[in-house]
């Protein structure tokens, strides 16, 4: 961010430098860190009524309880509770919610398992929501093709963060082109507030991570499909 384009100018880097670039990198996640992946993609991919608030009334309303779980508190992903409904739209029963995540899940592409859980130079874990499936997907235009599979995923950074929930898109494979081709992870500098004290006694700064953006295909300069991207 800058106040104006002098600053831009001078302060903003080429984002379309090859520093801003990363290798895709394999992830650890096991049956744990799976399941709790699991109900992450329950409570992003689930179809409630939309939340609205309370009509406005007219004379002072009473105190209102604000629980300890707020939309980034990690025990918010396993409750699965919703602190408000709109009034007159009855919410789906716990079954017919239950049956309705796991035909979700079920239906995804197993990327979303593979590029699940913490991999190197990532701070935090990455929880693949969904993986498109190339010109299947309504991710890409049907007359298009995208030659990387890319995953929309949740980043949730450690509790010494603040936000500590990350909209990101990230590469859900390493080659490209039948193996012509590396997919290159795209990355933008985006700052985020790092508790350098303690529980009782926080120090907040300004800090930079890697934001993951989207994902390039990057071809090999020797690949024999070269020819046809060479100019004249």
């Amino acid at each position: 961010m800058a106040v104006d384009v002098h600053s831009a100018s001078r302060a903003f880097p080429d984002l379309a430098d090859e520093r801003f670039l990363q290798n895709y990198e394999n992830y650890v996640c096991d049956a744990k860190c799976q399941r709790e992946a699991d109900n992450i993609r329950k409570q992003m991919l689930r179809e409630d009524p939309p939340v609205t608030a309370p009509p406005v009334q007219q004379t002072a309303p009473p105190p209102i309880f604000v629980p300890n779980n707020n939309w980034w508190h990690s025990g918010f992903w396993t409750t699965g509770r919703v602190a408000y409904v709109q009034p007159g739209v009855q919410p789906l029963n716990r079954k017919k919610r239950q049956e309705r995540s796991h035909k979700v899940i079920d239906d995804m592409d197993a990327s979303i398992r593979k590029n699940s859980g913490i991999t190197k130079g990532v701070i935090g874990r990455t929880i693949a929501i969904q993986c498109d499936r190339h010109s299947d997907d309504n991710s890409v235009p049907p007359n298009l093709y995208q030659f990387c599979k890319s995953c929309t995923a949740v980043r949730q950074l450690p509790e010494n963060y603040y936000p500590r929930i990350l909209n990101e898109v990230i590469c859900g494979e390493e080659s490209c082109i039948k193996g012509n081709g590396k997919c290159q992870q795209r990355f933008l500098p985006f700052k985020v507030l790092q508790n350098f004290g303690t529980e009782e006694c926080q120090l907040w700064r300004l800090v930079t991570i890697n934001l993951r953006t989207c994902c390039d295909c990057l071809m090999d300069r020797n690949s024999v499909f070269m020819r046809y991207f060479e100019q004249d």
